[in-house]
């Protein structure tokens, strides 16, 4: 993981981050199964920071890969910014394409694989 940031060089405390306006930083990561993800570092995750009702990231799944099983506590609104995916939701399966927004209930069990050429690209907000 490296954290991005037009406020802070790679390394560099981030402890005094604005606490308002443009997002701090972000961090970036691959994981095995082929993710790519950044999420946003939210001011409220800071001594002093406004609260955010939410949290937010946006990832990428290349071509043929697919995310992990995942379930928690956190409602969660994906909107899918490009590509197509085969999405498993509870026991529903369904594609999603660019252009499309999928409401996940808490306590579901969901995961995507990304179908065709292109990147599958998400941008995803939960909040509890």
């Amino acid at each position: 993981m490296r954290i991005n940031s037009p406020h802070i060089a790679p390394g560099e405390p981030i402890g005094d981050l604005p606490a308002a306006g443009v997002l701090g930083g972000y961090l970036i990561g691959q994981d095995i199964d082929g993710k790519s993800m950044v999420e946003y570092v939210l001011p409220n995750r800071f001594p002093g920071g406004p609260t955010v009702p939410f949290e937010a990231s946006w990832w990428t799944v290349e071509p043929g890969r697919h995310t992990a099983q995942d379930e928690h506590e956190a409602q969660e609104l994906w909107l899918i910014a490009s590509g197509a995916g085969q999405m498993r939701l509870g026991t529903e399966h369904f594609e999603v394409r660019a252009g499309q927004a999928v409401y996940v209930p808490a306590s579901q069990r969901h995961s995507v694989r990304a179908i065709g050429t292109e990147d599958l690209v998400v941008f995803s907000v939960w909040w509890k």
